[in-house]
C-alpha cells in the first residue's frame, strides 16, 4: 500500500563491540527510531576467542564490561526519549558472529539490523557480507549499512531526498515501497534512478555478443532504454498521483561507480535499494550489487530484501 504510514521497524537491532567505529551508525538509528517509534535493541556478542583490539580499540571481552557499556548507551538514548534495551549473547563453539546476529534479530522480531562496515581489509567487510546473505533470506529484515565514506556525511535534521535505484525488475520494487513509507513520514523527495550499462561496461557473455553483433546489440540496448523510460514514467506518475514528490534520473556507465558518484554529488540522505544479499569473496563470483555498493557508498544505504529469487 502506497504511503501506508504503518510502523515498519518495531524493533531495530544494533550490534556494538565497544568501538567508536561501530557507534557511528547510532545517529541514523536514532533518526529512524524517532520516525517509527521503534525500540532499539543494543547487542553485544561475547566471542569465544575474542581479539584484544577491534578497529584499533580495546574489545569488550567480559560480560560486566559489556553490560556497563551497553547500559551507558541505553541511558544516552533514553535521554533522547528513545526506548532501548540491551542484549548480551555468548558465542559457543561453532557459532559465528553473523549467525548469532541473525538469530538475535529473528528472536526479538527485528525489522532492521544496523551496522557500520569498516573498509575493504577490515573483518567488518566480511562480517557484513555474511550477515547480508543470511538476512536477505530472512523475510522482512532490512539492513542499514554505513560505510567509512558514509560516516563522513553529516546527518540532517530530516530526510530531504531519498535515492532509489531501479532496474525494472518487479522483485526489486520493495525498495520503492520502503522509500515511500519514509517519504510519507518525512516529506522527502523520491529520486528514482536507472543506470544503463553501455557496451564499454559490459563483461562476460554480454560483451562477446556486443562484439559479434554490434548493430543488433545497439538495437537491444535502445529497446531496453525505451522500456526503462516507460517504466520510470509509470512509477513517477503513480507516486505523484498519491501526493509524493518524485523525480527521475537516467544515467549510463558502470552502475556501482555512477551511483556512488551521484550519491556523493547531491543532497541525498539515504540510498534505498533491494537485494537478494549475495556478496562475493575476493576469489568468488561477481558480487551482488547492493552489498558491494554498500561497503563503498558515500551515504548510508538501506537494503530491503527482494521478493523474487535470483542474483542482484
Amino acid at each position: 500500500m502506497i504511503g501506508s504510514g504503518s510502523t515498519t521497524y518495531r524493533r531495530i537491532l544494533v550490534p556494538l563491540d565497544g568501538s567508536s567505529a561501530a557507534e557511528t551508525v547510532l545517529p541514523w538509528v536514532e533518526r529512524l527510531a524517532e520516525l517509527e517509534s521503534s525500540e532499539i535493541v543494543l547487542l553485544h556478542i561475547l566471542e569465544l576467542h575474542p581479539p584484544a583490539l577491534r578497529h584499533g580499540q580495546p574489545h569488550l571481552t567480559r560480560r560486566n564490561e559489556a553490560r556497563r557499556y551497553l547500559d551507558e548507551q541505553r541511558k544516552r538514548l533514553g535521554q533522547k526519549s528513545l526506548v532501548a534495551r540491551t542484549r548480551i549473547v555468548e558465542a559457543g563453539s561453532g557459532m559465528d558472529l553473523p549467525g548469532l546476529m541473525v538469530q538475535s534479530a529473528l528472536e526479538i522480531g527485528a525489522g532492521l539490523i544496523a551496522l557500520c562496515t569498516h573498509g575493504r581489509t577490515d573483518p567488518g567487510r566480511w562480517l557484513f557480507g555474511s550477515i547480508a546473505q543470511r538476512l536477505m533470506t530472512a523475510a522482512g529484515i532490512d539492513i542499514l549499512v554505513l560505510s567509512p565514506e558514509g560516516v563522513r556525511r553529516q546527518i540532517q535534521a530530516a530526510f530531504r531526498h531519498l535515492l532509489v535505484p531501479l532496474d525494472g525488475d518487479p522483485g526489486h520494487e520493495p525498495a520503492l515501497g520502503r522509500a515511500t513509507d519514509l517519504a510519507a513520514r518525512t516529506g522527502a523527495e523520491l529520486v528514482l534512478v536507472h543506470i544503463a550499462e553501455t557496451k564499454r561496461n559490459l563483461e562476460g557473455i554480454e560483451a562477446v555478443r556486443a562484439r559479434l553483433s554490434p548493430r543488433a546489440f545497439d538495437v537491444l540496448l535502445d529497446e531496453s532504454r525505451q522500456e526503462i523510460e516507460r517504466y520510470l514514467e509509470e512509477r513517477t506518475g503513480e507516486w505523484q498521483g498519491h501526493g509524493f514528490r518524485v523525480t527521475t534520473r537516467l544515467l549510463e556507465g558502470n552502475p556501482l561507480d555512477r551511483l556512488a558518484e551521484l550519491a556523493s554529488t547531491g543532497d541525498y540522505d539515504l540510498v534505498v535499494l533491494s537485494s537478494h544479499g549475495h556478496l562475493s569473496s575476493e576469489s568468488g563470483p561477481a558480487p551482488g550489487f547492493a552489498p558491494a555498493f554498500s561497503v563503498k557508498s558515500p551515504i548510508p544505504v538501506l537494503i530491503v530484501p527482494a521478493t523474487v529469487s535470483g542474483i542482484h
